[in-house]
Order: structure tokens, then C-alpha cells, then sequence
């Protein structure tokens, strides 16, 4: 069975509905993937463009406090206060530098490995601060062309990672015009003209005038500079008005760039301009014109054109940020209603779906309902039939199991009788011959009395034994007295020849030989001492053991002896209770062999009920057959609306509320008709939930358990209910 033909007709539908919806689902995916990158794209731009803030705050500050340096340096008065309220104010710039490098440093490619692979590691802020603290050190150390050299290189790191932002935010690949101009004015232009302006202003104030006129190399350098300030200038003018034309075109007009833009730009531009008429003037000045009267008016342009500047990259930054805003709400926008407009187009289809399923349902259910009656109608016929036929059927069928199990029994008992008639012959005979053994054992025990008797009286000639060696042990003793008496004697031998002196020697040398010899047979009486001490541990030893043996068989040689005659007694009662069981088996064959001839003629008789049976529940089958194509016709029509799934529910639906109304005996029943259970198996082979249903009924029959005093057969009408429900 196929997995689709589990599914209902409104489950295919729906699929091909959503088979439908699958492209337009793959086109939102990537419509909005695209928005996500595209709002990651400025967001990114965002990250950057509040990360040059601080960066554009120490590039400003610290040239501003180069110029101050050299003011203070000069002993200009005020420029102390001056250059420390400036150093607070660019340790602040580095405290929001911090700041913002803890949060999107990280996203900005601010680690020692991306800017140690664009080479630009020294822009590091914590290097940058490293090095501003180092400057502060050497402030009052340090001569001055130090100082300024260090001052040029922090600001050289500081643009470098005013760079790197640009490089790694895609502020520098923004794909709108308007940003993009403002991004070139801010991130680009505005740095630059800081630079220029505060190299002009250093300039200034390290030159000397007098009045011979201005000399060819510092107008040369003056003209650098007014050329440079003239390029930004009409850099930054033609950035913002391309911007403010462009902006129209992309997500509509920004009012604030419009309108307040302009108005920073014309006065950037006028102080931009006076600054550069200044430096025009001082590069045209004749002899005779002191250029000392031009240098304070030169220096307040500057100033004014610097502080301008800064005025006009806040206004920037700040527009800039709106851009990207208005991209980043527009692009939401889109996604939003990307996948608003992609459930509408799916929603009519679907609804349209779901109400022409809903109408072809409630029509084929009518349909199947009919035919399910016409069914039921023609199925309770047969089941009426089949039930009394199967009843009939299965009566006859346990009636003549029963007759042959009966008659297998006979037999079988007839056969253990016949057996049990001659295993008892055989158990006479056996019984004879082991009385007989039992008498021969008697004789054999009374001669064992006899032998053991025998044993005892060895024994007390080993007890003389024991006595000859306790005398050879007492003889011995005597003899070491008398070598002890012998070597005493052999001792003062000695000593007398020792006095006797000269004539006592050949004297003293028999007493030494007497001793010597005494000590030896000593030594060899000892040794035979021993062994006769020995020699009597071990007769004794023996002596109680056999002692012990001797009389220990003795008790149980007289113990077997009684028991063998008790036994010859009891075999011989055996052998009489034998031959009465004989006689008795022999009987009880004649009377099993008459009962075996009852039973067959029993059998043979419900051979012929039983055949007529099974003639009435074949027709009964085959008119349930038919009944049974008409309800797979309904069931197929209902398998194709409702599908597989829901019909096997409504069939396990109608087993469970089957059982719940059922007797347990019509349960059990039906699970003892096997015959009549495979019928039907074979004939709904074709529905495979009906097979189920029947297998379902004979489980839970199964696994009931009949009540206490009830009968294992049910009424008639009780079983024809379960039947024709089975059916």
C-alpha cells in the first residue's frame, strides 16, 4: 500500500496546493535573504560611521593641540590653559574611542591580525592612546622638531584607522549616490581639509616676516596651500550638491539635507574663501609690506575655517546617518510586505481549495453512506444464515474432536495398562530373584561376624608383641647404667695414673681406651633406646587403631546383618502386593478395549452431522461473499475520499465500541470458531482493515477472562450478534 493511498482526497489537494506554493517559497527566500544582506550592509555602514566620530574628534583635537604646543612653546600668554583643557579634552575623544572599539571592533576588523595584515597595526586604539600618552610625557622633555614629528605620526595612525573604518564598514562601497557623496565628504574630503588647514595655520606660525617681501619658497608653500584649500573646497561643494540632486532618486527627498545642508555648506565655503584670500594676499605682498600684520588675521581664518569644517562633518555624519535609516526602514518595508503579498497570493488558492473539497466531501459522503446501508442490509442476511450454519458446523466439529481426543485417551490407556500389566510380571520376577540375593547376603554377613572375631584375636597377640619390647626397652636402661658406672670408673683410672706420674702412663693410656669405649657402647645403647622407644609409640599406635577399626566393623557388620534380614522380609511382600496388581491390570485391559469399540461408532456418527454442516456454511459463504463486494465497492469509494489513514481510525473506532457492548463469552466465542475466522480472512483478503478488524476481535477475546461460574458457550442470539458484528 502506497503512501498516497493512505491520504484523503482533501490531503492530496491541499498538496498540490502547497506543490503550488513551493516556487513563490523559494522566490521569497531569496527576496528576503537579499533584504537581510542588504539591511546587514548598512547596518555595517551605521557601525562605521559612529566609529569615525570619536576618530574625527582626535584628528581634529590633536592637530588643534599641535598648534597649541607650539603657541605654548612660544610662551604665547594663555596657551598653558589652553593646551590642558585641549589634552582633557582629547583623553575624553579616547575614552569614547574605547568606548566604541569594545562594542564594533570586533565587526570593524579593529584586532591586532587585521590591522597587522593591511599593515596598519600602530592605528590600534590602544596603540594610538599608548602613543598620546607617550607625546603628554615628553611634552616638557622633548625639543620640538620631536614633538611636532610625533604629533604629524598620531595623526598619520589616526587617518590610517579613519581609513581602515572606511575599508572595513563598506562605508566606501555605498551603493546609493546621495550617501555615497556624503560618505566621500565625511569620511574622505572634510579629514583632509582638517589636515590642510592645521598645516597651513603650523606654517603660519613658525614663519618670521620683515619688510623685504615675501620669500619665493614660502609663497610657493602658501600657494601649495591655497590650491589644496581651493581643491577641497570645490571637492566638498560638488559632493554635496550631487547629493542633494541625487537624493530625490533614491527613497525620496530628505527634507533636513534639502533645506539645512546648503546652509553649512555657504558657510564653510565663505570661511574657506577668506582663508584662501588671506594666503593670496600674503603670497602677492610687495617689498616694503610686513606680512607680520597678515599672520593674526591669517591665523583667526584658519581657526574659523577649521572650526567650519568640523560644524559642517557633524552635519554630514548626521545626514549620513538619516540615509542609511530611511535604506534600512525602506528595505525592512519590502521585506514585509515581500512575504505579506506572497500569503495572499497563496491564501485565494487555498481557500478556493479547501471549499471544493469541502463540497465534493459532503457529496461522496452521501454516496458511500447508501451503499454502506445497501451492504449492512445484505450482509445481516448472510450473517443470520452463516451464524446457525456455523453453529451447527462448529458444534459437530467439537463434538468429534472431542470423540477421537476421547478415543486417543483410551487407547493410550489401554496401551500404559498393557504395559503396566507386564512391567508388573516382570517386577514378580525381579522381586524372586532379589529375595534370593537377599538371603545370600545374610550368609555372607555372618561369615564377616566371623573374620571380624578372628581380627580381635590377632590383635592381643600384637598386645604380647608391645610387652616383648617394653622388656628390651627396660633391659637397655640397665645397660647405660652400667656404662655410666664404666666411664665414672675409667675417669679416676685417669686421675690415679696422673699422680702416679712416670710409672702410672701405660696405665692412664688402658683407662683413656676403657673410657672410650664405654662412651661408644654408651652412645649405642642410646641409639637402640631410641628406636625401641620409637618402636613402641608406633605398636602402640597401631595397636589402638586396629583396636578402634576392629571393633567399629565389628558393630556395623552386625548392624548390615539385621538390616539385610529385614529387607528379605520386605521384598517378599512386595512380590505378593506384585502378583495382585498383575491380575488387576488384566482386567481393566478387557473393559478399555470394549469402551474403544463405543467410541469409534460414535465418531463415525459425527463424521456424517459435521459433513452436512460445512454443506449449509459454504452457501451461507457465498452469500456473504457477495455482500461482502458491495461493502468493499462502498469502502473503496470512501478510501479514495477520506483516505487510508481515516478509515483504519473509524475501524479501530468500531472494535473498541464493539467491545465495550459485547459480552465477554460472545468474545471468546468467536476466537474458538477458527475455522469459520479463516473463512472470512479468505474472503476479505481484499480489505485488508475488515481482516483487521476480525484479528482485533480475536486478540481482545482472547485476553478476557470468563466471570467466576460462567458457561463457555453463549446462547444462540448471543452469538449470532458477535458473528454477524465480526462480519
Amino acid at each position: 500500500m502506497t503512501i498516497a493511498s493512505r491520504w484523503s482526497f482533501s490531503q492530496k489537494l491541499m498538496l498540490a496546493n502547497l506543490a503550488y506554493l513551493l516556487p513563490c517559497a523559494v522566490l521569497v527566500f531569496f527576496l528576503v535573504k537579499e533584504k537581510n544582506a542588504q539591511l546587514e550592509f548598512s547596518a555595517k555602514e551605521k557601525m562605521g560611521l559612529e566609529f569615525q566620530r570619536p576618530l574625527t574628534n582626535l584628528l581634529l583635537h590633536i592637530g588643534q593641540h599641535k598648534t597649541l604646543t607650539r603657541a605654548y612653546l612660544k610662551g604665547e600668554p594663555g596657551s598653558k590653559e589652553r593646551l590642558e583643557s585641549m589634552r582633557n579634552q582629547i583623553d575624553s575623544d579616547f575614552g569614547n574611542l574605547d568606548e566604541v572599539e569594545s562594542r564594533l571592533g570586533q565587526d570593524l576588523g579593529f584586532t591586532d591580525q587585521d590591522l597587522g595584515a593591511r599593515k596598519r597595526i600602530n592605528s590600534s586604539p590602544k596603540i594610538l592612546k599608548t602613543n598620546w600618552q607617550t607625546l603628554v610625557d615628553k611634552l616638557k622633555q622633548a625639543n620640538q622638531e620631536e614633538l611636532f614629528e610625533r604629533h604629524d605620526q598620531l595623526l598619520d595612525d589616526v587617518m590610517n584607522a579613519v581609513t581602515h573604518v572606511g575599508d572595513s564598514s563598506n562605508l566606501i562601497l555605498d551603493p546609493d549616490l546621495d550617501s555615497y557623496y556624503i560618505m566621500d565628504i565625511t569620511l574622505l574630503a572634510l579629514p583632509k581639509a582638517f589636515t590642510h588647514i592645521q598645516q597651513t595655520m603650523n606654517f603660519l606660525q613658525n614663519q618670521t616676516w620683515d619688510q623685504t617681501g615675501t620669500d619665493k619658497n614660502v609663497s610657493l608653500q602658501l600657494s601649495t596651500f591655497a590650491f589644496q584649500l581651493k581643491d577641497t573646497t570645490s571637492r566638498i561643494s560638488g559632493d554635496i550638491q550631487t547629493s542633494i540632486n541625487e537624493d530625490k532618486k533614491f527613497y525620496g527627498q530628505l527634507p533636513s539635507l534639502q533645506r539645512e545642508l546648503p546652509i553649512k555648506q555657504k558657510e564653510f565655503v565663505n570661511s574657506m574663501e577668506k582663508l584662501i584670500h588671506q594666503l593670496d594676499r600674503l603670497v602677492d605682498q610687495k617689498p616694503g609690506e610686513s606680512g607680520q600684520a597678515l599672520q593674526p588675521v591669517l591665523i583667526s581664518s584658519a581657526t574659523e575655517a577649521l572650526d567650519q569644517s568640523y560644524i559642517l562633518w557633524i552635519k554630514s555624519a548626521e545626514e549620513l546617518e538619516k540615509l542609511l535609516e530611511i535604506r534600512m526602514n525602506r528595505h525592512e518595508w519590502e521585506r514585509f510586505w515581500a512575504l505579506v503579498l506572497a500569503i495572499l497570493a497563496w491564501l485565494p488558492p487555498a481557500l478556493l481549495a479547501l471549499f471544493t473539497v469541502h463540497k465534493l466531501s459532503r457529496s461522496f459522503t452521501q454516496a458511500v453512506d447508501k451503499l454502506e446501508t445497501e451492504a449492512e442490509g445484505a450482509n445481516a442476511s448472510s450473517a443470520q444464515l452463516a451464524s446457525a450454519s456455523s453453529m451447527v458446523s462448529s458444534g459437530s466439529t467439537e463434538q468429534a474432536a472431542a470423540i477421537q481426543e476421547t478415543g486417543a485417551s483410551m487407547s493410550e490407556i489401554a496401551s500404559m495398562i498393557a504395559r503396566s500389566s507386564s512391567q508388573a510380571q516382570m517386577s514378580q520376577e525381579l522381586a524372586h530373584k532379589v529375595t534370593q540375593r537377599a538371603d545370600e547376603g545374610c550368609t555372607v554377613m555372618e561369615r564377616l561376624v566371623m573374620s571380624m572375631e578372628s581380627i580381635h584375636e590377632a590383635n592381643s597377640q600384637l598386645q604380647n608383641i608391645s610387652n616383648i619390647i617394653n622388656e628390651i626397652s627396660t633391659k637397655t636402661n640397665v645397660i647405660n647404667e652400667i656404662v655410666g658406672k664404666t666411664q665414672l670408673l675409667s675417669f679416676n683410672a685417669s686421675i690415679e695414673a696422673a699422680r702416679a706420674g712416670q710409672h702410672g702412663r701405660g696405665f692412664a693410656v688402658v683407662a683413656e681406651e676403657v673410657g672410650n669405649l664405654a662412651q661408644t657402647s654408651g652412645n649405642a645403647a642410646k641409639s637402640i633406646r631410641e628406636l625401641i622407644e620409637d618402636s613402641q609409640k608406633q605398636v602402640a599406635h597401631i595397636l589402638k587403631t586396629t583396636l578402634e577399626r576392629v571393633t567399629e566393623g565389628k558393630s556395623v557388620t552386625e548392624q548390615a546383618q539385621q538390616i539385610f534380614s529385614e529387607i528379605a522380609k520386605d521384598i517378599s511382600m512386595i512380590s505378593t502386593q506384585v502378583e495382585s496388581v498383575t491380575e488387576a491390570a488384566r482386567e481393566q485391559q478387557l473393559g478399555i478395549e470394549q469402551i474403544s469399540k463405543a467410541m469409534i461408532q460414535m465418531d463415525q456418527t459425527t463424521q456424517s452431522n459435521n459433513k452436512a454442516a460445512h454443506l449449509a456454511a459454504t452457501l451461507s459463504d457465498q452469500l456473504a461473499g457477495q455482500s461482502h463486494k458491495l461493502a468493499v465497492i462502498a469502502r473503496s469509494v470512501s478510501q479514495l475520499v477520506f483516505g487510508q489513514k481515516a478509515m483504519d481510525e473509524s475501524a479501530r473506532k468500531r472494535v473498541d465500541e464493539y467491545l465495550e457492548r459485547t459480552p465477554v463469552a460472545s468474545l471468546d466465542t468467536l476466537h474458538r470458531r477458527s475455522d469459520q475466522v479463516k473463512i472470512l480472512r479468505k474472503k476479505t483478503s481484499e480489505a485488508g482493515d475488515d481482516a483487521s478488524l476480525i484479528d482485533s476481535l480475536a486478540r481482545k477475546g482472547q485476553s478476557l477472562e470468563h466471570p467466576a461460574g460462567g458457561s463457555n458457550s453463549p446462547s444462540v442470539s448471543g452469538d449470532d450478534d458477535s458473528f454477524k458484528e465480526a462480519v
